[in-house]
């Protein structure tokens, strides 16, 4: 009886979090299911599968509130961290994905054995001019902050950083290059 009880309210609270999603108002419904998934973080799974799914309208309406967990309770992401890096940059990713991805790895603990495939991912990121401004300038940040623990890899992104800020780049990527340059 118990387990019945729990599975429905389990299920209830599953579909409260897919009504927060496909709500009208964006900023509203992510604060929203971020209070939601906060006081229930059994939910942050469904939210996870939201966010890769491949449904547009679902996948952009989780990947704020995913960040904004990602940043505010790192244990929460962290089961889903090795899954976060596999999808960074795949072809049928949104920009609203990868910069939700790259923005939690800027400010979570990366774990040893994911570092070298996300900072050569970052490097891809950064070399792809064609990229949205800000999943470039939270690419330089994390590439930065994992090289500062490896010296040998630091001039390899010294050189892709001042290959940058040979070209023209947006306000945002500037200080982010010149923060990551000073850094390292």
């Amino acid at each position: 009886m118990f387990t019945s009880n729990c599975r429905c309210n389990c299920i209830s609270m599953e579909q409260k979090l897919i009504e927060l999603l496909q709500g009208a108002n964006y900023c509203k419904k992510a604060k929203h299911t971020v209070a939601l998934v906060e006081e229930h973080p059994e939910l942050m799974k469904p939210l996870i599968g939201y966010f890769f799914s491949n449904d547009v309208r679902l996948c952009q309406s989780a990947s704020w509130p995913i960040g904004i967990l990602g940043v505010k309770h790192p244990k929460l992401i962290r089961p889903y961290l090795k899954k976060l890096v596999t999808e960074l940059n795949t072809p049928k990713n949104l920009p609203t994905l990868n910069r939700n991805i790259l923005r939690i790895f800027q400010d979570v603990e990366i774990p040893t054995n994911l570092k070298s495939t996300l900072l050569d991912k970052c490097f891809i990121i950064i070399n792809q001019p064609k990229q949205p401004v800000a999943v470039i300038a939270f690419a330089i940040t994390v590439a930065s902050y994992i090289c500062k623990d490896y010296p040998e890899l630091q001039s390899e992104l010294k050189i892709n950083l001042n290959d940058l800020m040979d070209k023209p780049q947006s306000p945002a990527v500037m200080y982010r290059l010149k923060a990551a340059l000073n850094k390292i």
